[in-house]
């Protein structure tokens, strides 16, 4: 953990991990025996990437440190929020590109009044930088539930 008060008290705050079901056990029909998303984490001495997994291990050099989520400290601070932060290696960039660009923001339905004002801004999607260029070139996104 950081030596860096705000800092910490940040941490304790929004980058604590706390193994919930199904969340972490769970995806689609499969189940796990240990977190899916590898929490708690081994101790290490040293950041390093680990070329068998394709993975940063960040140090961990306490039982308190098992369940941080990465993060870096002058982004924690600034965002004030959860905040995951990671190295991408190489080899790994496509994966994340693939996972992570086209990915839909959730949806949320809210019963409201018809007020026009409260409407608009509780429709309101924010968008990333490709899905906004892609549709103003015509280009139209598609979702299926059918794995490929």
């Amino acid at each position: 953990m950081h030596d860096n008060p705000d800092v910490k008290a940040k941490v304790k705050k929004y980058q604590i991990h706390t193994c919930q079901t199904p969340r972490c056990f769970k995806s689609g029909k499969k189940l796990y025996t240990k977190c899916k998303y590898g929490f708690p984490i081994e101790l290490c001495e040293l950041d390093y990437l680990d070329e068998e997994v394709n993975l940063y291990k960040y140090k961990r050099i306490s039982n308190d440190d098992v369940n941080i989520v990465p993060y870096n400290p002058y982004l924690l601070l600034l965002w004030d929020g959860h905040i995951n932060i990671q190295y991408v290696t190489k080899k790994g960039i496509e994966q994340y590109l693939v996972k992570y660009i086209p990915k839909v923001e959730p949806l949320q339905f809210v019963n409201y009044k018809k007020d026009p004002l409260i409407k608009s801004f509780l429709e309101l999607r924010i968008i990333s930088a490709l899905e906004a260029a892609a549709l103003l070139c015509g280009h139209h996104f598609m979702q299926s539930n059918i794995q490929v």
